[in-house]
């Protein structure tokens, strides 16, 4: 007998397949339900998808003769049908969206009632253990939120510009969706002359809306989360921070960006605002940030206050060492300061540099619990126009697209080898938009119309600014007809396909290419494409060797037809600082300081490594990091004959034509100097000469380490490059001459 092509479909299967295909007009009875929950709606006069999709949800759940299983299933149903027939909504504050939130209010107060009669007549209280009236208002959804907030306008329209000043004030969408054109957080005045009330009516009306918010069981919970939110965050954080926390929590189904956001930090306005009802006990402080040029920082930040035990709650008194919130608020705007004036600087600030900047100023008297994260992301959350990268660096929020492109390198296209131009998969302008997000999360753009947006450009614009930024890409489609991704103008037949502002470097070692089928022999080749773009550049890269090998990628380094790098031992130069410290015939002596350095760390950390750039030696790095190799004759010829005793004999001269290559490089990490090479790393990316340091360690496929201490360095970057034993023993040059030998003789 002939083996039927495919199994038929099971009955679950067919029915799951009219399920995806249905419309509002479909009929129940070809809409994919099982005949009991078929039977069911039949039974409530619903006979279509739409009817059914329109019916009330909670009338639904308390229909008589609904059983667990239908009911499940109807729910499952109107949430699949809901996401793919039901039109987005566009704001909470429409007759719909105030319909929905009722249901949801109803839903809530039945399952409270719930509760509260179990708990009432001794028993056990349904869903998780000790839920309480009151606990179900913290699942209240942003939308239904709103619709609490803004007072729905009456039949007659008597209370109508009541409403809308409530709405312009909370700067919430109107019912086309449309935000108003005011600031993030209104003032009063703001509002006055829109509609109108004036002025002082705006005030006396807030006033009354506040103690309306504060009856509210929903408004009550909320304040209770944002309290809780403060409190888990350190005691301070942003108001856009906090609106974000709450529209993950709660929810929303407005999807764009900017509307979800609206809708969070109405709910955050308006719990500041009954905050203010009664100053005296107030358990947190606002700050409005006037002074930020993006809307996310206009909103400003919250700052806990110390709180009392409180005796119906049962929470104990915040400890004796808890920092105010003026403290707080104060320090935290030092931050900001701070942070705007490193985002003015010429070159993007490290997290070396940051953190240094940002550690340097007194915080308020009290306990802080914060780590260097933390603390960079409060810098520029109080900042007017920074900006905070996920490696702790500072960047101006308006930071222009093709810098932007240019220090991620988001135009790097990766060719496979083999594959004709039509079918290359190539960069598509999603992944460039990836990474360029992935360093700059809250980079905003000019929208053309005077403000700014967070979306970045597609088509002919992005093409132009990747080009503008070094990369010469055209952008083509797909031979699927499909997808549109940007290929080099012109291609090449190398293995690896690199852009820069000089143009394309490309790499072939003989035969040999980073897709071989011996992954020592590809890594090799890696290694040494980067190492070729590199030495062409300035910057600063760290290479890590495995121990026990330095010496052999000192001389591959160093040789004028790699890459030619100019050797420095740091321990020399620290030898000399040293003894400038210590001239013959003084106290102490020489040997007094190298007992001290055999001891414990403490007298080791003795060492002023802030006077190492005028130490002898340190000038002579800083004169070759701005190439000019003879800017420290006089203590070159010390410092070389030095050289001569440390691990690496006669590898202290630092001459060279490619970068400036230190080695020895433990007495950074030894003398806590890791500032020093910071400060050598962000001249280096400024411009000049190159600066690459090695770093050998245990597996140089782990960060790089000198010793316990991590090195510092920027990924997104490429300033990490493993330097593999097959790149040290010059396996794929060799395994190239063999291929090419063998060719040859055929």
């Amino acid at each position: 007998a002939p083996i039927p092509d495919a199994e038929p479909p099971t009955a679950d299967q067919q029915r799951e397949q009219l399920a995806r295909n249905v419309t509002r007009a479909t009929h129940l009875s070809q809409a994919g339900l099982t005949p009991a929950a078929e039977s069911f709606l039949y039974g409530l006069d619903l006979t279509d998808v739409g009817q059914f999709l329109d019916y009330s949800r909670r009338k639904l759940l308390n229909a008589p003769g609904l059983g667990a299983k239908t009911r499940a299933e109807l729910q499952r149903r109107q949430r699949e049908w809901g996401r793919l027939l039901r039109e987005a909504p566009v704001s909470p504050l429409t007759p719909r969206g105030r319909a929905e939130a009722k249901e949801e209010l109803e839903q809530l107060t039945d399952a409270e009632s719930a509760v509260a009669g179990a708990l009432a007549t001794g028993g056990s209280a349904p869903g998780p253990a000790g839920a309480l009236p009151g606990a179900a208002m913290r699942s209240v959804s942003l939308d239904t939120l709103a619709t609490i907030l803004v007072p729905e306008v009456n039949n007659n329209g008597s209370n109508r510009d009541k409403a809308e000043t409530v709405r312009l004030l909370l700067r919430l969408p109107d019912e086309r969706g449309e935000l108003p054109g005011i600031g993030v957080w209104p003032f009063q005045k703001d509002v006055a002359g829109r509609v109108g009330p004036s002025a002082p009516q705006v005030s006396r009306l807030l006033k009354e809306e506040r103690k309306r918010w504060q009856k509210h069981p929903a408004v009550r919970e909320l304040r209770a989360e944002i309290l809780d939110l403060l409190e888990g965050l350190g005691r301070v954080a942003s108001a856009a921070e906090i609106a974000d926390a709450l529209a993950v929590r709660r929810g929303t189904q407005l999807a764009e960006r900017e509307q979800r956001r609206s809708l969070a930090l109405a709910a955050v306005r308006a719990v500041v605002e009954v905050e203010q009802l009664e100053p005296e006990n107030a358990q947190f402080q606002h700050q409005a940030n006037r002074k930020a040029t993006e809307e996310s920082l206009g909103a400003g930040l919250l700052a806990l206050d110390v709180r009392e035990a409180d005796e119906e709650t049962g929470r104990p008194a915040d400890p004796p060492d808890t920092p105010t919130a003026p403290g707080l608020l104060e320090y935290a705007m030092r931050l900001g300061r701070k942070a705007d004036a490193l985002a003015e600087l010429d070159t993007l600030p490290t997290a070396t540099t940051v953190l240094g900047e940002l550690t340097a100023l007194t915080p308020p008297p009290g306990t802080l619990d914060w780590d260097e994260r933390r603390l960079v992301e409060l810098a520029a959350a109080a900042s007017a126009n920074a900006g905070a990268t996920p490696r702790l660096e500072i960047y101006p929020r308006d930071l222009s697209l093709v810098r932007a492109l240019r220090l991620t390198q988001a135009g790097l296209v990766r060719l496979t080898p083999g594959l004709r131009e039509g079918l290359q998969p190539g960069l598509t302008p999603e992944a460039v938009h990836e990474r360029v997000r992935a360093r700059f999360p809250e980079l905003v753009l000019p929208d053309g119309r005077g403000g700014h947006t967070h979306d970045l450009p597609t088509g002919p614009a992005l093409t132009r600014a990747l080009r503008d930024a070094g990369f010469d890409l055209k952008l083509a489609t797909h031979e699927d007809g499909r997808t549109l991704r940007y290929l080099p103008t012109r291609m090449d037949s190398a293995s690896s396909y690199v852009t820069t502002r000089a143009g394309r470097h490309s790499t072939d070692v003989g035969a040999v290419t980073r897709y071989s089928d011996d992954p020592t022999l590809a890594g090799a080749v890696r290694a040494e494409e980067q190492l070729t773009a590199s030495a062409r550049r300035d910057g600063y890269r760290v290479l890590t060797v495995r121990d026990g090998l330095s010496r052999q990628a000192v001389e591959q380094l160093g040789r004028t037809d790699r890459t030619g790098a100019g050797v420095v031992s740091v321990t020399a130069l620290f030898l000399d600082a040293l003894h400038a410290l210590v001239p013959p015939g003084t106290k102490p002596t020489w040997e007094t300081l190298l007992k001290a350095d055999a001891a414990e760390p403490g007298p080791r950390q003795e060492f002023p490594q802030a006077r190492f750039d005028r130490a002898p030696g340190g000038p002579r790095v800083l004169g070759e990091l701005h190439g000019a190799p003879g800017a420290d004759a006089e203590t070159r010829a010390g410092t070389e004959t030095r050289a001569g005793t440390g691990t690496l004999a006669g590898t202290g001269t630092g001459t060279g034509t490619g970068p400036l290559l230190l080695t020895d490089a433990q007495a950074f990490a030894r003398y806590d100097a890791m500032g020093v090479l910071g400060r050598l790393a962000d001249l280096a990316r400024r411009g000049g000469r190159g600066l690459w340091l090695l770093v050998p360690q245990g597996d140089p496929a782990r960060e790089p380490r000198l010793g316990t201490v991590a090195v510092p360095f920027q990924s997104a970057m490429g300033e990490w490059i493993e330097l593999p034993d097959s790149w040290v023993n010059n396996d794929h040059r060799s395994r190239a001459g063999e291929q090419l030998t063998e060719g040859d003789t055929k």
